[in-house]
């Protein structure tokens, strides 16, 4: 539970996407959570190239939403991860009629 008005404050910034400064007296309760999001990608940075199964169970652990079919290639660096959203969406083009793009948005990841 967010107690300290700064860090309620850090956060609202935060989630509507504003540029937010989380290093000040404070926001000590914000050091985990970022330091989670980093052994988070650390760990996915580290899966080898055909361990398809343990990045997503990475990438779960650490995204707000992960879409079918998602490929992020390592490495990948986040400050916390966890308001990064990932979808796909398949759009046919002329040169590959199955080619898939994937999306990203990022809120404090």
């Amino acid at each position: 539970m967010t107690t300290d008005p700064r860090e309620r404050e850090v956060r609202r910034t935060m989630a509507a996407r504003e540029l937010y400064s989380d290093g000040a007296p404070g926001l000590e309760g914000l050091a985990e959570e970022r330091l989670r999001g980093k052994e988070l990608a650390d760990a996915y940075n580290r899966t080898g190239p055909r361990d398809e199964e343990g990045r997503r169970a990475v990438l779960k652990e650490m995204l707000a939403a992960l879409g079918t079919g998602v490929w992020i290639e390592p490495p990948l660096h986040v400050a916390y991860g966890t308001g990064c959203t990932w979808a796909t969406t398949c759009t046919p083009t002329s040169a590959s009629p199955s080619s898939t793009t994937s999306r990203s948005s990022s809120g404090t990841g």
